[in-house]
């Protein structure tokens, strides 16, 4: 078993509240599949081309790199899902 550190921030909209789900324990197969349930209702309910769902590697990953992740890309983007993985 591996402790494993899952990080979701849900941006809503340019200058809106975020949330942020923190996921952490030695039960990291529980912890994926939360993961997976949480995206595919997004892809399902928000975005379903996909193209606000962004996955990072915590470990390989730098500051600079997440907050780019955060900031908006597009006018047209209202929500974003971001998965930062291994923060732990």
């Amino acid at each position: 078993m591996s402790v494993i550190g899952l990080l979701l921030i849900v941006k809503f909209g340019y200058n809106t509240a975020t949330m942020i789900i923190f996921l952490y324990g030695p039960d990291d197969f529980r912890a994926r599949q939360k993961i997976t349930e949480l995206r595919h209702k997004f892809t399902k309910e928000i975005d379903p081309t996909g193209s606000s769902l962004i996955s990072i590697d915590g470990a390989k990953t730098t500051v600079k790199e997440i907050n780019d992740a955060y900031r908006p890309a597009s006018l047209f983007s209202t929500k974003r899902f971001i998965s930062l993985s291994g923060v732990m």
